[in-house]
């Protein structure tokens, strides 16, 4: 049975629509429920609902928060997602119950929105198979490199250099190509986040890393929100009003991610040939097409190191610490997307392309990845969610989950994440297409093999 599917947004919004609700394709049974639970303050409950076609507010609320373009466009040429029918925006914890109870009684799915940071847009639509110390920050953004093996000596420096750097220290490297033009020139940038000062910072780069040359004057001392908003790319003068009220420093584009860890340093020929990709020329040659406006490409190294070495892979369900030297970030970004999305798939294919490439030289046993930045090209859960209590396969959701998706974030953790979904949601209710499935042994089995 495929079920319809609910946004619960815990963002607060105070529409103050009223509407017939009986004429929505919402069941009747729900709004039931809802009226009874809502009996003693029956007034509360319609701020609460917003229906499509009914609710100015829906359409508003929906693409609210949306980063990605491209989970923004539910129409017949984006066939594999498709909207709720219908956004709960609660106010409390209990009204967040309620809901889930009436959507549990009602034969509804229900998706959570999220703070926007998705990927895969699984927060904002569904597939269609599976739903009918008084520190003061210092930022650096020091030496745009155009010159390729300049940069690439630099990167290659940063290799052993970032991820042993003071824990305070944050030394991050972006390689980019603007896209825009017919020649979209790469360019690296070395951005720092220091909770010290500046002459601090100064005297650390010297030690550690003298061939970036930082000096005073490359220094900006700022609070910490006043770095958040930096690096966010808000424009100087903009207040951190901007964050409270969720407006974004710029309009979404379209995009594809995908990320790795990196245990071992890369060779510098790879890094050279990663620079060489990050052209449109690349682009391009692997396509067999002269772009006019070659895609934004974006590759963004992380340090781990630091505090990061110090916690147990085991305590927390992110596994990725000790002995990861860097996180890879790779972004493909689009401003406009034609009627039957061939240049979208043309832009991610380039990008999964270069993540093949990178195969031999990130982790592997499995290949790592972040939830953070979820990845569907790894993998999705079947069906519609609906789970027999007690029964085991080696094809059971949990055994393809582990292998495609769930031991590449979660590593060992996905096991003990599902021992609690069995016990907190043995139904699989919370269902999404990388939901964690529950996990129900053979009755004849105390351990389940993998």
């Amino acid at each position: 049975m495929l079920l319809p599917i609910l946004i619960i947004s815990l963002s607060l919004f105070q529409p103050s629509v009223s509407a017939d609700y009986h004429s929505s394709s919402i069941p009747e049974n729900f709004i039931r429920c809802l009226s009874h639970e809502f009996r003693s303050n029956a007034s509360i409950l319609n701020p609460l609902l917003h229906f499509p076609g009914i609710n100015s507010s829906y359409e508003s609320i929906w693409s609210s928060g949306i980063e990605n373009l491209r989970f923004l466009e539910i129409s017949s040429s984006n066939r594999k997602k498709k909207k709720p029918l219908a956004i709960i925006t609660p106010e409390s914890y209990s009204q967040v119950q309620t809901t889930v109870k009436c959507c549990r009684n009602s034969g509804l799915r229900i998706i959570i929105r999220s703070g926007g940071h998705d990927f895969e847009g699984s927060s904002h639509a569904s597939s269609s198979s599976m739903f009918s110390p008084p520190s003061v920050m210092v930022d650096l953004r020091k030496h745009l490199r155009s010159l390729e093996h300049g940069a690439i000596d630099l990167i290659h420096k940063w290799q052993e250099v970032a991820h042993k750097a003071h824990e305070d220290l944050l030394l991050s490297v972006v390689l980019s190509s603007a896209g825009g033009s017919t020649v979209a020139q790469t360019t690296a940038t070395f951005r720092s986040l220091f909770l010290g000062r500046s002459d601090d910072l100064v005297k650390m780069m010297e030690e550690i890393f003298p061939e970036i040359g930082l000096r005073k004057q490359d220094c900006e001392e700022m609070s910490w929100i006043e770095s958040v908003m930096r690096f966010s790319l808000y424009p100087k003068g903009v207040t951190s009003d901007a964050l409270k009220n969720r407006v974004a420093p710029f309009p979404p584009p379209y995009f594809k991610g995908k990320v790795d860890l990196v245990y071992k340093p890369i060779p510098y020929e790879t890094l050279d040939e990663l620079w060489k990709r990050c052209s449109s020329k690349d682009y391009d040659r692997i396509n067999n097409t002269t772009t006019t406006t070659p895609p934004i490409i974006q590759i963004d190294f992380y340090p781990y190191g630091g505090k990061m070495n110090e916690i147990s892979k085991s305590e927390t369900p992110f596994p990725h610490r000790k002995g990861v030297l860097y996180e890879i970030l790779y972004i493909v970004a689009w401003l406009d997307q034609d009627e039957n999305n061939a240049n979208a798939e043309s832009y991610m294919n380039w990008l999964r392309g270069l993540y093949d490439f990178m195969t031999p030289f990130v982790s592997k046993g499995p290949r790592g990845a972040i939830v953070n930045a979820r990845d569907f090209d790894l993998g999705t859960n079947d069906g519609d969610g609906h789970i027999a209590c007690g029964s085991w396969t080696t094809t059971s959701p949990y055994s393809k989950a582990y292998r495609t998706w769930g031991s590449r974030y979660f590593g060992d953790n996905f096991r003990r994440l599902a021992t609690v979904k069995r016990e907190v949601d043995p139904e699989n209710f919370f269902f999404s297409e990388q939901s964690i499935p529950p996990l129900f042994l053979h009755p004849q089995m105390r351990e389940m093999e993998l």
